[in-house]
């Protein structure tokens, strides 16, 4: 009598006996992007010393993903955090040092924002002119 098993290979057990065998099964199962980030998350808990032996690569898969969103979510907040840290920076020194003025002056000579500071006076009209008298 032969059992034959249906298992995926995703359901099967890590093991770093098998390690190599289970990467070959699971090319047909799952994308070669996710290999790469199976097996870098198994590097990394192999150096941490953490204990995943005993898990399946479909659990091992599933925090991967999981450690990957939150180092990037980690990163985006670090890199908006410097962003805001820069701006706010960039505003205390111009507020310090009197450099609002500057920008003012250098965008007036680039062109935006150009007001006439200029009055042409023979184009002003007088109060009286339009006084009527009922």
């Amino acid at each position: 009598m032969i059992f034959l098993s249906c298992t995926k290979p995703i359901d099967n057990l890590y093991s770093p006996k098998t390690l190599a065998h289970d990467i070959i099964d699971l090319e047909e199962f799952i994308s070669i992007g996710d290999i790469h980030i199976l097996v870098e998350y198994i590097d990394f808990k192999a150096a941490t010393s953490d204990s995943i032996i005993g898990k399946s690569y479909y659990e091992l898969l599933n925090e991967a993903n999981r450690f990957n969103r939150e180092i990037k979510l980690k990163e985006k907040l670090e890199r908006n955090a410097l962003l805001v840290d820069n701006v706010q920076k960039i505003l205390e020194d111009r507020l310090s040092n009197h450099l609002c003025d500057d920008y003012i002056l250098e965008m007036k000579k680039k062109g935006i924002h150009k007001h006439n500071d200029k009055k042409d006076n023979s184009l002003e009209m007088y109060e009286d002119s339009y006084l009527i008298d009922y």
